[in-house]
């Protein structure tokens, strides 16, 4: 284990300190090896115990509320796992009480006790997005933001995540909800994000692209890209549109946002207002009697 460089605080500033402040340095030169509270220890808190009639806001069992760093810590010693109540019900599996939390998981959050317990973030200027596939790079995010929630018996929204083929089939639902898309409700829930890293794979899984729409080329008959105010999306044709052509811009939920009418024979390109539309995905769709061209972007 590298050692963690710690930095220096005054003496006066010491001592002014709450004692619920004092669990970690808020200020650390994080090392390769060292766990980051929020990216790989808070969404397993809030996948598997934050939920509702357990460790929420509302609910907070036995005077736990594990939604944040403070409320975790107030089961957790930093350094010991003897001392840390709430490691201790988990490595035992008497929390969650309906399913044993997975040994590679216990496993994570003895290592984040053992290197003290930091409130930390990590860096993600590293971040790759080559290659990503389900089995490599998303069910191991789902294992640790999602499965808490959806899986077992009785999975939230009847959507069971263990099954590949409901993440298949709801991987645009998926990418729009860690995205805080229009019309999707925002997970992982408690207000926990994803990092940008972690989003951008959701979202070239789901889309299919290495990039956001602004390099993307999802079809052949069809190119897209946003302007740079992301205001306008610039569309480029390359088959003839004979006759009148509607566009739309629909949310995931099939409502129609923004349409317009292109007249005449040709249009190859055109612009299409999208100003005022929040984050997330949407579908363009180019429609008239000969033909019909569908696709899918995040703005």
């Amino acid at each position: 284990m590298k050692r963690l460089l710690l930095a220096v605080v005054c003496l006066p500033l010491l001592f002014a300190l709450k004692s619920s402040l004092a669990y970690a340095p808020e200020q650390t030169e994080v090392m390769a090896d060292t766990l980051c509270f929020s990216r790989d220890i808070l969404p397993i808190f809030n996948s598997n115990c934050a939920m509702a009639k357990c460790h929420d806001a509302i609910t907070h069992e036995e005077g736990f509320t594990l939604t944040s760093y403070s409320g975790i810590m107030k089961g957790i010693k930093a350094g010991s796992l003897s001392q840390s109540k709430l490691y201790r019900e988990i490595n035992e599996n008497a929390m969650p009480p309906d399913k044993a939390l997975p040994d590679s998981l216990k496993k994570r959050i003895s290592t984040w006790i053992q290197q003290g317990a930091l409130n930390n973030d990590c860096p993600t200027n590293d971040c790759d997005t080559n290659n990503v596939t389900l089995q490599k790079t998303i069910k191991p995010l789902i294992a640790v933001q999602c499965l808490g929630c959806h899986s077992g018996n009785n999975p939230s929204a009847g959507i069971n995540f263990e099954n590949d083929t409901q993440i298949e089939d709801f991987r645009e639902i998926i990418a729009c909800a860690v995205m805080h898309g229009q019309d999707c409700k925002a997970m992982p829930p408690n207000n926990v994000n994803l990092t940008d890293c972690d989003k951008a794979k959701f979202r070239i899984w789901a889309l299919g692209t290495q990039s956001s729409v602004e390099e993307a080329d999802y079809a052949d008959e069809l190119r897209i890209m946003l302007s740079p105010n992301h205001e306008e999306l610039y569309c480029f044709v390359s088959t003839e549109m004979f006759g009148n052509t509607k566009v739309e811009v629909i949310s995931l939920n099939g409502t129609i946002l923004r349409t317009t009418t292109l007249s005449a024979k040709t249009n190859t390109s055109f612009s299409i207002n999208i100003d005022g539309l929040p984050k997330g995905m949407y579908i363009l769709k180019l429609s008239n009697s000969s033909n019909t061209f569908i696709v899918k972007f995040i703005k």
